[in-house]
């Protein structure tokens, strides 16, 4: 199977690391297995890593693992919990929408955010790549976070 190009609009270098790292790991397969990946294999990006299980009959999310960048940089740690347990209304929301889109489209994403959260702007580039124990039917997602800045909103 070929390997797709590293798509041009992934910015930073880590993730476009991760991602050929994730294509190498497929083994010929439509997704690499989480028993495929070593997270050894990418310790430039320990601590700004999360990992979801996605869990079915009813489809939802359950953050697994959520690095300790993460967990500090969103001020939040939401290891073990589900989207539905996530408390703003408009962030659960977006989550869910954006990983069953994941699920049912089966493509890696990637994408710049932007976010207001407690009157700080927080801005990000996020890869989030699917993982299948039996290559093709996604249970697990494999997302990577990188903070280009860290910019206070002004008057806080």
């Amino acid at each position: 199977m070929a390997l797709p190009e590293i798509p041009a609009e992934i910015e930073a270098e880590e993730l476009r690391r991760l991602y050929a790292y994730w294509l190498s790991r497929r083994a010929g397969r439509r997704y690499p297995a989480r028993r495929n990946i070593d997270p050894l294999d990418f310790r430039y990006l320990m601590g700004r890593i999360v990992l979801i299980d996605v869990l079915r009959a009813p489809l939802r999310f359950r953050i697994r693992l959520q690095g300790v960048e993460v967990v500090k940089y969103f001020r939040r740690d939401l290891t073990g919990k589900t989207f539905e347990d996530i408390a703003r209304p408009e962030l659960r929301a977006f989550m869910l929408h954006r990983a069953k889109e994941l699920v049912e489209a089966g493509e890696p994403h990637f994408a710049r955010r932007e976010l207001v959260k407690d009157d700080r702007a927080l801005r990000f580039e996020v890869a989030v790549l699917p993982l299948a124990d039996d290559g093709f039917t996604i249970d697990m997602v494999l997302l990577a976070i990188i903070f280009p800045f860290f910019p206070e909103l002004p008057g806080t």
